[in-house]
């Protein structure tokens, strides 16, 4: 059926335009391959359709009347095609997922967005990483979206959570610093050392869960420019400042040689450690959402009873 259609297609394109060189054109094949399946159509049938000569092209009585039928024929399949089509996107599911800017790259949301995809292949994934957390909690709440990976601290109101990753927080210190030299930083030995920290625009309570802790040891915080993690590490080696950074499970923390600065661990219990939970509303989930949810309860279930 398929191959008969496309020499009705061939057909009709020539009989629409009078010209081979137009058609073919219109069908984006070559002339030749064109010119070629009008003569299939035609020893198939056993008529003649066109007459050809090097002017122009005409046609026959019998390619008259088929030219009208041609026309129901590609039209009645054009609009079994885009039924087919509209079917099978009504079967795609939709999840909307929020997921801020700096998570997008943690290897554990790769990885499980990786096995979520070949165990749905059908789902269709709209990501939102417009903002911080804050604001995509509030699209959630309006029901703009159906899944966020929210990072700790926030009000979890009407919300129902799923621990998802967890990050170890490292000082990052100035190579020259005496402090360089050992191993892992205990909280205290940041009093009297100027941090360079995210701005306060990240949101007040990440601000204070994040830093608080340090301002409170006795550090001195100045805000860099940019929330971008390599951007606060260029602001604090630039300035010679002592800063802090976030290393997630697979994706070790790297710092640029020439800015000479050192990684080391922050001993500091639950001081400026990070946490991201993947966050939902109270009430039934679409059936992609639910799919995803009950692939993180799993995950976690299995993580705490190893």
């Amino acid at each position: 059926m398929s191959g008969d259609l496309q020499l009705w297609k061939a057909f009709l394109a020539a009989s629409q335009t009078l010209s081979f060189t137009r058609a073919a054109e219109r069908l984006g094949i070559s002339q030749p391959r064109l010119s070629l399946l009008i003569r299939q159509l035609e020893d198939r049938l056993g008529l003649r359709l066109f007459e050809r000569s090097h002017r122009r092209v005409e046609l026959t009585s019998e390619g008259e009347r088929l030219h009208e039928k041609a026309e129901a024929l590609v039209g009645a399949y054009r609009g079994l095609d885009d039924t087919v089509w509209e079917l099978r996107q009504m079967g795609r599911t939709r999840l909307r997922l929020g997921s801020p800017r700096y998570t997008l790259e943690i290897p554990e949301r790769l990885d499980f967005m990786g096995d979520f995809h070949e165990q749905r292949p059908s789902v269709k994934l709209e990501i939102d990483s417009n903002g911080n957390s804050p604001p995509l909690l509030e699209r959630l709440r309006a029901g703009e979206l159906d899944l966020v990976f929210a990072t700790e601290p926030f009000d979890e109101t009407g919300l129902i959570t799923v621990p998802f990753a967890a990050c170890r927080t490292l000082v990052v210190i100035p190579a020259e610093d005496p402090a360089a030299s050992m191993v892992q930083i205990p909280l205290a030995m940041v009093a009297g050392k100027t941090m360079a920290t995210y701005p306060v625009d990240v949101g007040a309570a990440y601000y204070e869960a994040w830093f608080g802790p340090l301002e409170k040891a006795g550090a001195t915080l100045v805000q860099a420019h940019d929330d971008h993690p390599a951007s606060l590490l260029k602001f604090a080696a630039r300035h010679r400042y002592w800063t802090v950074a976030h290393e997630w499970a697979g994706h070790e923390v790297r710092v640029d040689p020439e800015d000479r600065m050192v990684l080391r661990r922050l001993v500091a219990g639950e001081a400026a450690r990070i946490s991201i939970l993947l966050t939902r509303r109270a009430g039934p989930l679409p059936p992609a959402a639910q799919a995803l949810w009950d692939m993180a309860v799993a995950r976690h279930d299995r993580r705490a009873s190893a």
